[in-house]
This record gives C-alpha cells, structure tokens and sequence, in this order.
C-alpha cells in the first residue's frame, strides 16, 4: 500500500540488542539531551583495553632494532625518550596522587615522559636526593596502601596536585591482581579472587571507603586552580588520550622549572607510553602499520592476563551488597562535590556502569523486564522513590523523571504571574463543555499544556472546570473527608492549589472575579485545542507529553478525598484490586480494550489511520481470536488472565473471544462495581501487554501512558503480511509522532531487519536516514537470551536453560550479527 511521503528514521537495531536498545532510542525521546560531560567523564565501558603493568624494562622491536622506552627524540621526523633526570632546586614539585589501581605505573612514566624529571615516591623513591629535587611526588595517601605519610616539611611546600581516579569497580580489581601477582609471581584464578573479596578483614568494603576518602581528601586540600583531576578510563581513550595529556603536559608546564612539550612530541609521548607505540616507528608507518605494530607488541601482554580477559568483567565479580557499596559511595561524593561539574559527571558515568553491571550480575540471575534499578540522583530530590502505579513497578527511572523535571518544570511565566504581573498572557480553560468524552478531554488538557508552552503563556484553570473535573477525578483529588465543601471554603484548597500549580506549571483560578482582573486572557474551545498541532520538535513534543503524564501518575487517586464536586472520587486501583486482590502487584497479565466508536463513524476513521499507516482497517474493531491469539501467544500471556474493557456496543465480540477454547477460560469482565474510566485506564497501562484500537483517543491514552511508563507491548497498528501472519504495520515506534486528533504521520520506524527477526515496511524506499544501535555480541546475545526467555515463561532463566540455548543458537546470532552490520 503506498503511503503518503513523510519524513521517516530508521531505528535499526540488532534483534539481540533488541529490546534494550530500542528502549535506549524511546529514552532519547522521553529523557532530556544528554549532559555534556567533560572528556574526562568518559564511558567506562569502552576504554579498559590498556594494561598499565608492563615492566619497566620494557622494551620495542622493529626492523632488527632494539629501542629502550626511555629514548626519544623530539621533531617532527620521530621522537625519542630520554631517561628521566634528577631534577634541580629550582624546580616546584607538583603531587600526582593515585588511587590505588588506577594505573600508578602508567602515570608515573606519562610524567616522566612528560617533564623529563624523575618522579618520586614516599615508598620508592627513584632518586638519591629525595623531594627536594623531585618535580613530581607520586603517593596514595591517605588510603592505608600508602606506606606513610608525606614528609610534613616538604609536603607544607607543594602547593598543586594531579589526582588520578578510576572506575572503583575495575580500581579494585586491578589492584587485586597487582598485589597478588606481585607476591605470588602468577595471575590469581577466579577462587583466589572470591576467597580475598569475601574473606576476612572486608578487603572490598574497606577499599570503597577509603576511594572516598581519597577522593575527598585531595579534592579538599587544594583549590581548582592548583589540581587537575584525571580519569585512568579518560587518559587512556583513543579518541580523547591525547587531548587529555595534553592538558596534563600544560599543567605540569605550570610549575617552575618544568618546560612543557609541544602538540606533537605530546601526542609521540601518549602514543609511546599509554599505547606502546615504538617511539622511532610513531612517525614512519601507516595508520594500518601501526595498527599491526600494536596489535604485534600487545601479544605478550594479552597471553600474559589471558585468564583476567576469559570474561571481561565479569571474571572478577562482586557481591550485590559490594556494588551498592559502590554506587551509594558515588552519589555521595557527587552530593558534596555539587559544584564540580566534571567530578559529578564523572561520578554519574561510574555509578551508571556499575548498575548495569549489577542489572547483569549473572547470567543465572537475569534481572526482570520490569525491574528498576536506582538511578543516580543528587541532593534534596535523593528521597525520591521509584515510581508504582497501585504497587506495580514501572520500568521509568527515577533519574529520567529528574531530568525532565529539571527541564519541564521551571515556570518563569508562573512565577511572573504569582508577582502579579497581571499584564502576563493566559490561556484560559473553563466551563464544562468539551469536545468528545474522557479520551478527547485528556487530549484536550496535553494540547493546552503544549500550547502554553510554545506560546510562552500561562495555562490558567477555573476551579469549576471541564480540566479541574478531570484532574481531580482520577489524580490529584482535594485531600479531604469533607463532603460538605469546607475544604474549598478553608484554608485548605490553598495548600491544594499551589502544590498542583508548581508541578503542572498552571495557575488555578478560583473565582471569576479574580479572573477578571487579568486584561491579557485567551479563551480557545476544547475543539480547537483537540484540533491544535505541536509546533516544536518531535523530540521535545514527546519529552514534554511524557513528563507530564508521568507527574500525573506521581498523583493518582486510591479512593481517598473529593473531587471539585466535593464526590468521592474513586481509586484507579479499583479494577486491579477486583480482578487480583492482594497480588496486584505481581499479577501477570493482558488487556484488550474494544471500542466500536458508535458504528460506521469508527469505520470510517479506522480507514483512514489504515491509509496512513498501513494497518488493516477492520481488526482494531473486530477483535477477532485468532487476532488476538497471535498476539498474546508468542509472549506465552494466553495462559495468564485476560481482562476485557468495552464500551458494551458490540457484545457478539465479546461472546466469541468466550467461545475461543484457549482465550475464553482466560477471561475476565470487569465487575460494575470497579469498572470506572480510571480504573480501566489503569489496568490498561500496568498490563503486560495492551491490545487496542488506534482509532480510539481511550487506547491512545493508555499507549502514551505506557510508553512514558517504559512499558512495551502495546498492539494498536496490525497488518497480515505476504504470509498471513499478524504483524506490527509499522515495525515500530507509532508513539513517537505529533498527534492531531486524527491520526498520526509515522516519525520513526524501528527493525532488526536483515536478522530473522526484522522487516521492513511497504515504504521503505521513502527512508533516506538511519539511527543505528549495536551492542557487544558478548553482552547483547546473553541479554537476547534472557529477555525471550523471560517474556515466553515468565520467570528467570536457570544457567541449564542458557548453556541448552547456548550450544543451539549462539553460531546463528554472531552471523546474523555480521549480516546486520554489512
């Protein structure tokens, strides 16, 4: 079916990168632009191939010469590295504090390299003379690996300091294998690993307190004119090394007696000495000799740590209780340190890594589809909790819902309004006449909040409003008991008032008279603004709408308090807790919503969505078994509840989902006394799985709702293909587009086409741009294996279930993930 020419994106991603990769896309959509991270902040997942415990003695072969690494010569020809020399009284010495496993060696000779003076240490110095003629003094203080504290008189005298860090989760590891290479001359096994992590005397735990210690004790000791903070993930980066030493090379200069290099004998030194690059070969091979070089000159040391590299990270592991450890001991450093915005981004990056190394702690322990890992979050909003919908958690984090509150909620023309500065425009909303029932008025109440956004004006709401009506009706109700209107009346509409107004960015109005004290008012019809379209990007229309339903669901009723007709308003748990009592919160489960839209007018505008998208025109509607079954059944949900939300106009669908022998023992009516619009709103959001109607404003708020949520498996836009089998029309993201009320032009487009489990759509020769996303097959195929064994059984995958799957599929996937690249 031709489609009318629109501007598409791919979302390519690899079926086993699949779900979380995808999901990474949508967050790009619903999270705020990423932070611009200094180039210290770098993503630790990336940069650990540099080992920094060669031997000293190390040495370069090429062409039949033999090059010492302390030879150099600096021109453009080629340089070569002298050895380090003692270093005069007229030379200001400068710190360079490690932290334990963070590659002092290394450090020590970039710096050497750097100054060409010796560095010196409180437990080896290099040199006869001591620190008096040492430009550099190298320590570990305070952590308890330090042998001793600096000497008083000279350390009263260094008035600067490099401070070197490192991920604490790979920090610790390495220096776990230095040590015990060091005293045993051989790389310690896995056993010897656990035997030291959970041994006694808390090796582990001791070394997190005292990382911070660390951390604090030089962060604290000198001004940021007189330190220079380093990450080992960041000095050793190819893209970023160069620049990074650079900046060293300038502070080190800084000092008396210390002349810095140039750009290019910096950039010799780093290729020399962080990637073991032969100094006189730097200059005379190709980028692709060179290439060859190291992988030649790596040899050794890769069949040195072989054992260290079977797994990755994953060959010294730690304890659930280790990494929170971990991860609490960031966000605390990040709290006290607030103003340091490269120290925070780089305790963001490590506490990221570590949860996601917590999230995939074994493979015999698969985290959940739904499970919600701790985001890193700073400061007063630290006491914010994970966000539950009737105690089901939602895959949404807490650290996207700061972000967007960071971004969204900041009301500049609010705050000029509450200054009375009543010449401040105001789109009112009032009166109780609406275009179309619930699902168009929550369309309305969004486009309203958009309008204001882009037209810079304030949304205002009368407090006996269509809005206030809705709002209140199933969110944020009047917290009282009084049925009688003295809570209006009192003070504690007030209270009410302003907590809804600065978490919405709205102003209620209260009464007409006050209304009219405000010359700048624009009055549009619940039409028009259903009708509205978004101006701004796709992005941000999206990020906005989301932000706002999630603040929302923050606020949902449970049946306590009134709404604006002082009635007892309802509890959106209401459905959940009729159907599953007790065990609501871990009920598995699906929800089809049929809705017939009064006859030929849903028929009607069902065809056109199905011309625009491609779905089949008459499915959504009719809500046939076999529909449905080939939904629900590759997800393994026809053997869990069912639960069916109708408008009641076509009953004979209903009696023949009864009828089917494998759905009908499976469904569930809703009971009238807990059927209301919240509560089938909120089984439909917390399902499983959702199947709906794209024609219907109801399914399109649930599937909004969802995807601000992070659920997935949501069924709206279903087409036969060549084969008959029921599929997705549009591969994809329906949800990231400009609604208009009637339907929506297709924005992005996600597949996992070449791989067995991808298509393409009938208008894929209309896409001229692609957003690819791969992950590492060694993380990506585990991550595939889990997500299909846990959506077909529920449960999580024992190691058994992963090795029988293993040894069939594995082969299949790393060519597919070949196929998928080219």
């Amino acid at each position: 079916m031709a489609a009318p020419k629109r501007r598409v994106v791919f979302v390519a991603s690899l079926s086993l990168c699949g779900i979380a990769s995808i999901a990474i896309f949508e967050r790009l959509i619903s999270t705020s632009a990423p932070s611009s991270s200094a180039s210290y902040s770098l993503s630790v997942h990336h940069h650990q191939q540099v080992n920094d415990q060669l031997p000293d003695d190390t040495t370069f072969t090429g062409e039949g010469t033999t090059t010492s690494l302390h030879q150099r010569r600096l021109s453009l020809s080629g340089c070569s590295i002298p050895p380090p020399r003692t270093a005069g009284d007229e030379v200001q010495p400068t710190y360079f504090a490690f932290c334990p496993g963070s590659g002092s060696h290394l450090g020590e000779r970039l710096v050497e390299a750097l100054t060409g003076y010796e560095t010196a240490s409180a437990t080896n110095s290099k040199n006869n003379n001591g620190i008096e003629n040492s430009a550099i003094y190298t320590t570990h203080y305070p952590q308890s690996t330090s042998s001793s504290s600096p000497n008083k008189l000279i350390d009263s005298q260094i008035q600067r300091a490099t401070i070197l860090i490192r991920n604490p989760l790979t920090s610790i590891v390495a220096f776990f294998d230095h040590a015990y290479e060091v005293r045993n001359h051989e790389v310690a096994s896995v056993e010897q690993w656990f035997d030291w992590r959970d041994g006694e005397g808390w090796h582990v735990e001791s070394l997190i307190l005292e990382y911070m210690q660390f951390v604090c004790y030089w962060m604290d000791r000198y001004i940021p004119q007189n330190r220079l903070l380093l990450t080992y993930e960041g000095l050793t980066d190819d893209q970023f090394g160069i620049d990074i030493t650079s900046e060293l090379n300038e502070f080190l200069g800084q000092a008396e007696g210390v002349t810095p290099l140039d750009k290019e004998s910096v950039s010799c030194v780093w290729k020399a000495v962080v990637k073991n690059i032969n100094p006189n070969l730097i200059d005379m091979q190709t980028d692709g000799q060179q290439e060859g070089l190291v992988d030649m000159q790596q040899q050794q040391r890769v069949r040195r740590n072989r054992k260290l590299q079977v797994n990755g990270s994953n060959s010294r592991p730690y304890t659930r209780d280790q990494l929170d450890k971990m991860m609490k001991m960031m966000t605390e450093i990040a709290e006290r340190y607030q103003d340091d915005v490269q120290l925070h981004n780089i305790m963001k990056d490590y506490y990221e890594h570590i949860a996601h190394v917590k999230a995939e702690l074994s493979l015999s322990e698969p985290p959940s589809s739904y499970s919600v890992i701790t985001p890193f979050i700073v400061g007063e909003e630290e006491s914010m909790e994970p966000l539950q919908v009737c105690g089901r958690g939602v895959p949404i984090s807490v650290g996207v819902e700061l972000r967007m509150k960071e971004e969204y909620s900041q009301c500049p023309r609010i705050n000029a309004i509450l200054e009375n500065d009543k010449n401040t425009p105001m789109l009112i909303l009032k009166g109780n006449d609406t275009y179309g029932r619930t699902g168009n008025n929550l369309i309305e109440l969004m486009h309203a909040l958009q309008h204001g956004r882009e037209k810079g004006v304030v949304v205002a709401i009368m407090l006996d409003s269509w809005a206030i009506r809705l709002i209140t009706s199933m969110w944020m109700a009047f917290p009282t008991n009084d049925l009688n209107g003295g809570f209006l009346s009192g003070g504690g509409i007030q209270e009410w008032k302003t907590e809804v107004e600065k978490v919405l960015c709205v102003k209620i109005i209260l009464a007409y008279e006050e209304l009219a004290t405000y010359p700048n008012v624009i009055d549009m019809d619940t039409r028009d603004l259903f009708m509205s379209k978004a101006n701004e990007s796709v992005k941000d229309y999206i990020q906005f709408q989301m932000h706002n339903l999630r603040t929302l669901f923050r606020s949902y009723n449970q049946g306590i308090g009134v709404d604006f007709k002082n009635e007892r308003v309802g509890s959106m748990c209401s459905v959940l807790d009729a159907i599953f009592g007790d065990n609501k919160s871990s009920a598995i489960y699906s929800v089809i919503h049929s809705r017939s839209l009064e006859g030929d007018p849903g028929l009607r505008l069902l065809k056109r969505i199905s011309d625009s998208s491609g779905c089949d025109p008459l499915a959504a509607l009719e809500m046939e078994p076999d529909y449905i079954k080939d939904i629900l059944s590759p997800l393994g949900l026809l053997e869990h509840p069912i639960l069916f939300i109708t408008d009641h106009q076509r009953p004979e669908i209903l009696e023949r989902l009864i009828a089917d022998p494998d759905i009908g023992p499976k469904i569930h009516l809703i009971p009238d006394e807990a059927s209301w619009i919240g509560g089938d709103i909120t089984a439909g959001i917390t399902a499983n799985a959702f199947i709906g109607n794209p024609a219907s404003t109801f399914s399109g708020f649930i599937a909004k709702s969802r995807m601000a949520l992070g659920f997935e498996n949501n069924f709206l836009f279903r087409a036969r293909n060549e084969n008959g089998v029921w599929e997705n029309a549009l591969t994809g993201l329906q949800t990231c587009s400009k609604n208009n009320g009637r339907g929506s032009n297709i924005v992005t487009v996600k597949t996992h086409y070449p791989q067995s489990a991808g298509v393409l759509p009938d208008f894929d020769d209309q896409i001229d741009r692609a957003f690819i996303v791969i992950l590492n097959p060694l993380y990506a195929i585990p991550s595939f294996f889990n997500h299909i064994h846990e959506m077909k059984n529920h449960v999580r995958a024992p190691i058994e279930a992963w090795i029988e799957w293993r040894d069939m599929f594995v082969q299949n996937q790393i060519s597919e993930f070949k196929l998928f690249i080219m």
